[in-house]
């Protein structure tokens, strides 16, 4: 009897395995996401009766995988559903499994105050080595530098590094980075740069033509910046050694920032070949630029004032040459992609943001009146650009027209490895040696931080000059981007850590709009509604269009800025 029982059971086991496994398959992934649910409404319950509690792990459906998939396919709607609006009454952090990884998911503009403050905690290397392997062509064994760089950015090397001295990667390149675009060679740099961007200028009028009013209609209002602008920056940065070299640079290089999307989800080479053979044939410009300026270069040729020669351009590139080529493991092609990294940086957010913030002036002709007031009261003969760019940058308009762009176009992800101590946020607790991720769009899209105007008429979405001044008693507006906003807007990141660049960011984009407004006649395309985003790039930076803007330009009538 017992045999023809347990025959039977086999039989039908057997037989209905199928049907069993298709029961069993969606009961096992309910039963994991529930059980993630409650994990998480628990973990939430705890930090609210004032336990010090791991952020909970966001509920999921594929068991190992967790979050893996969502964000690898469309991380624009990950970070809007899954980080952002699971939790967006509170802003409170979350536990996210990606696969193997696991990311402590840090919002809320109180909680990102408190990280700020901890930032000589976390350490920048292992996005680092992400980045230059994934995509700046780094080879493996020259990024894994970054990851055995335990030492700190600190004079001082962390307590218990055994890095040797030459080797303190992350070290070397903050102070590098910092000392260019914040201490000594910040001033050089934005003198240079007025200089080039009336060689921007000089372009611009031989496309409009010999006489006044004459204009131009063009293909693309974008490509005035990712082709003019970007030459300019690059002469600034670089000297004309580079351009001359390869004076199609700027063309494959805009091709290559297009493509970010297949680098930033690993797409093999074969399904992105134009995206890698691009940056491919940078990386190759920019060691030829190396070799050809070892070469050329001697000592006699440094302008010391200027801090800048013919061959390397800026000190900045002379110092890493030195710098980088003493660190172990480096050879010239990881130096070239290290380079290569530094110009991208220098260049793909800023062209674009300031391409936004012309785009706003130039398509709205009320706009445009207010801000050819503040230019014309930054007029300057003496200045190499005409323009007083230290007066220019602390205008009011000008700054609430860069601090809304930055707000509304840039959508960044950072990363950071908790590396010394267990970091607290506000009782929430992130383990030591995991990652923090910090995205800026709930931030710069949070309701309870920003001001839609009078009757909530100047949506989030949207673009509102006005969104930083403050009216005035005596009917001015004052501008407002303070301390206490640390939390809520933030395209530079935040801390010691927070990006070198924004002073000189701001600086070019406002200069270049500056130019535009007193020089020249613009008159854009645009469709009904605005010209939405490309999202495609989302987690890079700043955005681009997502189609082509025509417009027509000419030199303006009274002659502008001479």
């Amino acid at each position: 009897m017992k045999n023809a029982t347990g025959s039977f059971l086999f039989d039908f086991l057997s037989s209905n395995l199928n049907l069993l496994l298709a029961c069993a398959i969606p009961l096992y992934i309910a039963g994991t996401y529930f059980r993630y649910v409650y994990r998480f409404r628990s973990a939430n319950r705890k930090h609210e009766n004032g336990s010090t509690t791991i952020p909970p792990t966001a509920p999921y459906i594929i068991p190992y995988m967790g979050h893996a998939i969502a964000f690898l396919r469309d991380p624009t709607e990950f970070v809007k559903q899954k980080i952002y609006l699971a939790t967006k009454d509170t802003q409170r952090p979350v536990h996210l499994k990606l696969g193997p990884e696991s990311l402590f998911v840090i919002q809320g503009a109180r909680n990102l105050r408190t990280l700020w403050r901890f930032s000589s905690n976390l350490s920048p290397n292992s996005t680092f080595h992400y980045a230059l392997t994934n995509f700046f062509g780094m080879n493996e064994k020259s990024s894994k530098t970054y990851l055995l760089d335990d030492s700190g950015i600190g004079h001082e090397p962390t307590a218990g590094s055994s890095v040797k001295p030459h080797n303190r990667v992350g070290f070397l390149n903050h102070h590098l980075f910092t000392d260019f675009l914040t201490g000594p060679g910040f001033r050089p740099l934005t003198t240079r740069f007025e200089k080039e961007i009336m060689g921007f200028k000089a372009r611009i009028l031989d496309m409009c033509g010999s006489e006044k009013k004459e204009t131009k209609r063009t293909g693309d209002f974008l490509e005035l910046f990712t082709m003019e602008l970007t030459r300019t920056s690059l002469h600034a940065t670089c000297g004309p050694l580079l351009l001359e070299l390869d004076p199609d640079f700027p063309r494959r290089f805009w091709i290559y920032s297009c493509g970010l999307p297949h680098f930033l989800r690993r797409i093999p080479r074969l399904f992105a070949r134009e995206a890698y053979e691009a940056r491919d044939s940078l990386v190759a410009s920019v060691k030829l630029w190396h070799t050809a300026a070892r070469l050329r270069f001697e000592p006699r040729y440094v302008d010391e004032a200027a801090d800048v020669d013919p061959f390397w351009g800026c000190n900045f590139f002379r110092r890493r040459q030195e710098t980088l080529g003493g660190i172990d493991n480096y050879d010239a092609d990881a130096i070239a992609s290290e380079d290569f990294a530094a110009i991208w940086g220098f260049n793909h957010n800023v062209i674009l943001a300031a391409f936004w913030v012309s785009y706003e002036v130039f398509r709205d002709r009320a706009l445009l009146s207010r801000v050819e007031n503040e230019v014309a009261a930054c007029a300057d003969p003496t200045k190499p650009s005409g323009i007083d760019v230290e007066k220019l940058v602390t205008m009011p308009l000008l700054q609430s027209i860069w601090a809304e762009t930055l707000r509304l176009r840039v959508h960044i992800f950072m990363s950071r490895k908790v590396s010394q101590a267990d970091l607290n946020i506000n009782h929430w607790l992130v383990p030591r040696d995991n990652v923090v991720f910090v995205s800026s769009t709930p931030a710069h899209m949070d309701t309870a931080s920003w001001s839609c105007g009078p009757d909530d008429s100047h949506a989030l979405n949207e673009f509102w000059a006005d969104r930083f001044l403050v009216p005035q008693s005596d009917g001015t507006a004052a501008f407002r981007l303070d301390a206490s906003m640390s939390g809520s807007w933030i395209p530079f990141g935040g801390g010691v850590q927070m990006c070198p660049g924004r002073h000189f960011a701001k600086r070019e984009a406002l200069l270049t709009c500056a130019i535009l407004v007193s020089c020249f006649d613009v008159d854009l395309v645009v469709p009904d509604g605005g010209m939405e985003m490309d999202w495609s790039t989302c987690g890079t930076g700043t955005l681009k269009p997502k189609a082509r803007i025509p417009y027509s330009i000419g030199r303006k009538g009274d002659g502008g800025v001479d």
